[in-house]
């Protein structure tokens, strides 16, 4: 089994959605949620429960949600490490109605790992990142040249592909690197797996020359996309860990997905 690190954020998610659309000048009756969330905090808890624990690396805000997070890691043997910041957690505010889906976030860069952050990167097998910081993974690939990574957002620079294990975007992250116009041409030189979330649609995969698009098992117009890429990163890293074939895996990983996609919160 892969000596497995997560790189990246920690936040609270601040979940706003309402059946009915939203309207200006009126008091908008909608129902929300408050939960622990972040892209690399989803992965981490989602492979506890799964019963895989693994290392995450990130940094921390001074008050009772970052505490309130690593204790809810370490209750599922996950272990966090990371330098602690006088500022307070930074909350990811996503509001879903019937015809917007608007994204609002405090994160700033004190949140975010450099790549003068002094840490034993060479004692892992597996990078599971977000944070799309070419000096910072050039450093981590100079540590341990074999080490295999895993973007989650974005697409790293061609001088890495020999690391990539493979990518996970969403429908909008995929359009910002490949525009409507060259999509089809974008997998010609993959060397590894692509995934592209498309919550209620499904999914669409590449690997090993197959594209193929999954559509979701029920169906549902409206769900909260938020979280969508991290449960199926977790369960996808999940099966491979087991020894099981790619598509075997992105199999259970979809469902994964699609739950996350059925429910306001990013739980197994």
């Amino acid at each position: 089994m892969k000596r497995t690190l997560l790189l990246g954020t920690a936040l609270i998610d601040h979940l706003i959605y309402s059946e009915k659309p939203l309207k200006e000048d009126s008091c908008n009756k909608v129902n929300n949620s408050l939960c622990p969330g972040g892209s690399m905090r989803n992965i981490a808890y989602n492979l506890g429960h799964l019963g895989r624990p693994i290392d995450f690396l990130s940094c921390w805000g001074n008050d009772l949600f970052a505490e309130n997070i690593q204790e809810e890691l370490s209750g599922l043997g996950i272990k966090t490490y990371g330098p602690k910041r006088d500022l307070p957690t930074p909350i990811f505010t996503s509001i879903n109605t019937p015809d917007n889906h608007l994204l609002i976030s405090s994160l700033t860069a004190d949140f975010v790992i450099d790549k003068n952050y002094d840490f034993p990167y060479a004692n892992y097998d597996l990078l599971i990142c977000d944070i799309d910081d070419k000096e910072l993974l050039d450093k981590i690939v100079s540590y341990k040249n074999n080490i295999r990574i895993i973007t989650l957002g974005f697409l790293p620079t061609d001088d890495l592909k020999e690391n990539l294990e493979g990518s996970v975007l969403n429908r909008r992250e995929f359009f910002d690197f490949f525009s409507h116009e060259n999509h089809n041409f974008a997998f010609a030189d993959l060397t590894s797996w692509l995934v592209v979330t498309l919550d209620q649609d499904g999914l669409f995969y590449s690997y090993q020359g197959e594209h193929a698009y999954l559509r979701n098992k029920k169906k549902t117009k409206t769900g909260y996309p938020v979280g969508c890429g991290d449960a199926l990163v977790a369960g996808l890293v999940y099966q491979l860990d087991l020894g099981n074939d790619f598509l075997t895996s992105l199999s259970f990983a979809h469902d994964l997905a699609e739950t996350a996609f059925r429910q306001p919160a990013n739980v197994i």
